[in-house]
Protein backbone atom coordinates (compact mmCIF):
# COMPACT_ATOMS: atom_id res chain seq x y z
CA UNK A 1 0.00 0.00 0.00
CA UNK A 2 1.33 3.76 -0.95
CA UNK A 3 2.15 6.03 2.10
CA UNK A 4 -0.65 8.66 1.74
CA UNK A 5 -0.96 9.61 5.95
CA UNK A 6 1.48 11.52 7.80
CA UNK A 7 1.17 11.26 11.49
CA UNK A 8 3.53 13.36 13.26
CA UNK A 9 4.09 14.91 16.67
CA UNK A 10 3.88 19.00 17.03
CA UNK A 11 4.18 21.44 19.92
CA UNK A 12 3.33 24.76 17.01
CA UNK A 13 -0.09 23.96 16.26
CA UNK A 14 -2.88 24.97 19.19
CA UNK A 15 -4.99 22.56 20.28
CA UNK A 16 -6.83 24.98 22.75
CA UNK A 17 -10.29 25.59 21.91
CA UNK A 18 -10.85 29.19 20.59
CA UNK A 19 -13.50 31.03 22.11
CA UNK A 20 -14.90 32.39 18.97
CA UNK A 21 -15.55 29.14 17.44
CA UNK A 22 -18.89 26.95 18.35
CA UNK A 23 -18.67 23.67 18.28
CA UNK A 24 -21.64 23.12 15.73
CA UNK A 25 -19.01 25.10 13.21
CA UNK A 26 -16.31 22.00 13.14
CA UNK A 27 -13.55 20.87 15.05
CA UNK A 28 -10.82 23.77 15.01
CA UNK A 29 -7.75 21.72 15.59
CA UNK A 30 -5.94 21.49 12.68
CA UNK A 31 -6.81 24.72 10.45
CA UNK A 32 -3.14 26.77 12.07
CA UNK A 33 -1.24 23.41 10.75
CA UNK A 34 -3.66 23.94 7.15
CA UNK A 35 -3.22 27.18 7.03
CA UNK A 36 0.94 26.66 7.69
CA UNK A 37 1.29 24.49 4.89
CA UNK A 38 -0.64 26.59 2.87
CA UNK A 39 2.34 29.33 3.19
CA UNK A 40 5.08 26.90 2.98
CA UNK A 41 4.35 24.46 0.30
CA UNK A 42 5.28 27.07 -2.06
CA UNK A 43 8.46 27.51 -1.16
CA UNK A 44 8.58 24.20 -1.67
CA UNK A 45 7.54 23.89 -5.28
CA UNK A 46 4.16 23.27 -5.14
CA UNK A 47 0.97 25.02 -6.29
CA UNK A 48 -1.24 26.30 -3.71
CA UNK A 49 -4.21 28.05 -5.72
CA UNK A 50 -5.90 29.38 -2.15
CA UNK A 51 -3.85 29.52 1.16
CA UNK A 52 -6.35 29.74 3.53
CA UNK A 53 -7.72 26.30 4.45
CA UNK A 54 -11.83 25.37 4.36
CA UNK A 55 -13.57 23.23 6.70
CA UNK A 56 -14.75 19.56 5.27
CA UNK A 57 -15.89 16.52 6.24
CA UNK A 58 -14.02 15.78 9.16
CA UNK A 59 -11.07 18.03 9.36
CA UNK A 60 -9.76 21.32 7.32
CA UNK A 61 -8.47 21.14 3.46
CA UNK A 62 -5.96 22.40 1.33
CA UNK A 63 -6.25 22.28 -2.11
CA UNK A 64 -2.43 21.90 -4.13
CA UNK A 65 -1.37 21.12 -7.18
CA UNK A 66 1.85 19.56 -8.31
CA UNK A 67 2.93 18.33 -11.68
CA UNK A 68 -0.31 18.90 -12.61
CA UNK A 69 -2.31 16.42 -10.71
CA UNK A 70 -4.44 18.01 -8.28
CA UNK A 71 -4.59 16.63 -4.42
CA UNK A 72 -6.09 17.95 -0.95
CA UNK A 73 -4.29 18.14 2.24
CA UNK A 74 -6.64 17.20 4.30
CA UNK A 75 -5.28 17.88 8.03
CA UNK A 76 -6.66 17.13 11.26
CA UNK A 77 -5.93 15.86 15.06
CA UNK A 78 -5.29 12.50 15.89
CA UNK A 79 -5.28 10.61 19.19
CA UNK A 80 -2.67 7.65 19.30
CA UNK A 81 -2.44 4.97 22.36
CA UNK A 82 -3.81 4.58 25.84
CA UNK A 83 -3.97 6.77 27.43
CA UNK A 84 -3.91 9.14 23.80
CA UNK A 85 -1.10 11.26 22.62
CA UNK A 86 -1.78 14.19 20.54
CA UNK A 87 -0.72 13.52 17.19
CA UNK A 88 -1.61 15.23 13.44
CA UNK A 89 -2.49 13.92 10.56
CA UNK A 90 -2.08 15.15 6.93
CA UNK A 91 -3.89 12.57 4.17
CA UNK A 92 -3.14 13.18 0.85
CA UNK A 93 -6.76 12.47 -1.40
CA UNK A 94 -6.03 13.09 -4.99
CA UNK A 95 -8.97 15.17 -6.92
CA UNK A 96 -9.43 13.70 -10.12
CA UNK A 97 -12.35 14.38 -12.45
CA UNK A 98 -15.00 12.47 -13.49
CA UNK A 99 -13.85 11.20 -16.58
CA UNK A 100 -10.07 9.75 -14.93
CA UNK A 101 -12.30 8.48 -11.86
CA UNK A 102 -13.94 5.99 -14.21
CA UNK A 103 -10.76 5.37 -16.04
CA UNK A 104 -9.02 4.46 -12.32
CA UNK A 105 -6.29 6.84 -13.59
CA UNK A 106 -4.58 8.31 -10.97
CA UNK A 107 -1.79 10.65 -11.22
CA UNK A 108 1.51 9.01 -11.46
CA UNK A 109 3.91 8.37 -9.02
CA UNK A 110 5.91 10.70 -9.07
CA UNK A 111 3.83 13.57 -8.59
CA UNK A 112 2.88 11.70 -5.38
CA UNK A 113 6.55 11.08 -4.01
CA UNK A 114 6.67 15.19 -5.08
CA UNK A 115 3.81 16.42 -3.00
CA UNK A 116 5.34 13.81 0.12
CA UNK A 117 8.31 15.36 -0.24
CA UNK A 118 7.55 18.60 0.02
CA UNK A 119 5.33 18.04 2.88
CA UNK A 120 8.24 17.02 4.66
CA UNK A 121 10.23 19.89 3.88
CA UNK A 122 7.23 22.04 4.67
CA UNK A 123 7.03 20.45 7.74
CA UNK A 124 10.85 19.91 8.64
CA UNK A 125 11.18 22.69 11.99
CA UNK A 126 7.65 21.90 13.16
CA UNK A 127 7.10 18.32 12.84
CA UNK A 128 8.39 15.39 15.37
CA UNK A 129 8.32 11.33 15.61
CA UNK A 130 6.79 11.82 11.92
CA UNK A 131 6.04 8.84 9.47
CA UNK A 132 3.88 8.56 6.08
CA UNK A 133 1.98 4.95 6.03
CA UNK A 134 -0.99 3.82 4.06
CA UNK A 135 -4.33 6.01 5.29
CA UNK A 136 -6.22 2.54 6.06
CA UNK A 137 -3.29 1.79 9.19
CA UNK A 138 -4.24 5.34 10.82
CA UNK A 139 -7.84 3.76 12.37
CA UNK A 140 -5.54 0.97 14.25
CA UNK A 141 -3.24 3.36 16.34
Amino acid sequence: MEPTALLFRSDRFDLSWPKEVEPKEGDPWGKDCASFLGERLPKAGVHVPDPEPYWGEGGWYLDVEVQGARFNLFVLWWPVGKPPKDYWTIQIRERRGLGRWLLRKRAPEEAWASLRHAVDEALSDAATDARWLPASELSSL
